[in-house]
Order: structure tokens, then C-alpha cells, then sequence
């Protein structure tokens, strides 16, 4: 991995997003699943009690998603953008299921500028290499 260029740490909008993210795919994201069944049950026969919403929120907890969350950062010297970062999630259910070396090409614009310069710790929002 490459050496990173003025951010060292995600944003908190950027963090707060990872951390929501689902695979769908993985074991951990299909156990939950059923616990997010029971709420929606529950919904349709009038508000969840505390209760219920507690034993979701530890289901989600202690099952987190396998994918993995990494950064890449513009490392073109003559882009305005030098230094951003772009985040990559990878793993089950997801495009790539092991880190690509540069950003791939999207609608946001050509990856070949954001090299892979670690994976983002989700409880810290640090950039580990």
C-alpha cells in the first residue's frame, strides 16, 4: 500500500455509511435476516416495543457484515482532487471480493488516480495499511 497524502481518517458522514452498509450475501448479514423479519411483523400489528428493537439492534450488533471497507486516494500530482478519498467496500455480495491496487472507473469519475492505501477501521474511522 501507498503512503496517504493529508487525510488520514474517514469522515463521519463517509463512517456512518460504512457502518450501515449490508452485504446481503454473507452469513452474518443473512442471520440478521430473521430479526429483521420479526420487527417488520411486529410493525404491522402496531409499534415494536423497546424490547423487540433492542434484541434487533444486538442481532445487528454481534453479527456484523463480512465485507470490509478500503480506502484509495487520489495520487495524480497535477489533479486539483490530490489527497481525496474514495472508499471501497469488498467481500461477500459485493463487486470485488478482494481489494483491486487502484479505484475502479464509475460514474464518478476514472479510478486510475486513487491507489489502495489501507482499510478503514469502522470503529475509529482510521486508515489502517
Amino acid at each position: 500500500m501507498t503512503k496517504q497524502i493529508g487525510n488520514d481518517l474517514a469522515t463521519p458522514e463517509a463512517l456512518a455509511q460504512m457502518r450501515a452498509f449490508r452485504c446481503k450475501e454473507c452469513s452474518a448479514c443473512k442471520r440478521t435476516e430473521a430479526a429483521e423479519t420479526l420487527i417488520e411483523a411486529i410493525k404491522n400489528h402496531g409499534a415494536p416495543s423497546a424490547e423487540a428493537v433492542a434484541a434487533r439492534d444486538k442481532v445487528l450488533a454481534d453479527n456484523p457484515c463480512e465485507a470490509k471497507w478500503y480506502a484509495y486516494q487520489n495520487h495524480d500530482l497535477g489533479h486539483p482532487g490530490i489527497g481525496h478519498l474514495q472508499f471501497l467496500a469488498v467481500g461477500p455480495g459485493c463487486t470485488f471480493k478482494t481489494p483491486p491496487e487502484r479505484y475502479p472507473d464509475t460514474q464518478h469519475g476514472l479510478g486510475w488516480r486513487y491507489i489502495l492505501v489501507g482499510k478503514v477501521n469502522l470503529e475509529t474511522g482510521a486508515i489502517e495499511e
